[in-house]
């Protein structure tokens, strides 16, 4: 009877609106925020991609390509460091020369499968490219993917997969980003 009426009041809220606040503690490059934000942008402007993917020994080439961008960028914005449990293990370095800087971001804890987030900026602040490398591993299955974003020019996500008692299978995603003009 309590089963009935917790559903029957569940399906009374269903009008109601609800805001999910992001109650993330921000130190590192906020990796997720800027994701949104491009998928976002590139869903109003019908951005198209030219996009080559390869999969083992098969490759497929697709032009003035529709999709849809949350789904794509979905690995690079699920990178994000900022993990109040992760917070002290990453190593951050920075370079700065006239043409912009570097902000390079290592772990220093095993256990993390982003193993590094490397974020070029222009001399005005802006992103120029994102780099992304991860490892995925357990007793049944290990991965390892290099991730390469340049805003407004290309994206790619290339690696391996490997399962127990199966061969190593490589992968590669290259798209041209066509924004329009």
């Amino acid at each position: 009877m309590l089963l009935i009426l917790a559903f029957i009041s569940s399906c009374n809220k269903t009008n109601e609106k609800r805001e999910v606040k992001d109650t993330r503690q921000v130190v590192f490059f906020d990796l997720r925020s800027y994701f949104n934000d491009i998928i976002k942008t590139y869903a109003a402007d019908s951005v198209l991609v030219n996009k080559q993917v390869s999969f083992g020994n098969k490759s497929e080439l697709k032009e003035n390509m529709a999709i849809d961008w949350s789904v794509e960028l979905q690995t690079f914005a699920e990178a994000d460091i900022n993990r109040s449990s992760w917070i002290d293990k990453f190593k951050v370095d920075t370079l700065t020369t006239n043409n912009g800087s570097t902000i390079l971001y290592q772990t220093t804890d095993a256990s993390i499968p982003i193993k590094q987030l490397e974020v070029m900026l222009t001399a005005t602040g802006k992103v120029s490219e994102i780099v992304i490398q991860s490892e995925r591993k357990s007793l049944l299955y290990k991965s390892k993917q290099k991730l390469n974003f340049r805003p407004g020019n290309s994206y790619s996500i290339d690696g391996w997969q490997r399962t127990l008692m199966l061969s190593q299978t490589d992968f590669e995603v290259k798209a041209d980003i066509l924004m329009s003009e």
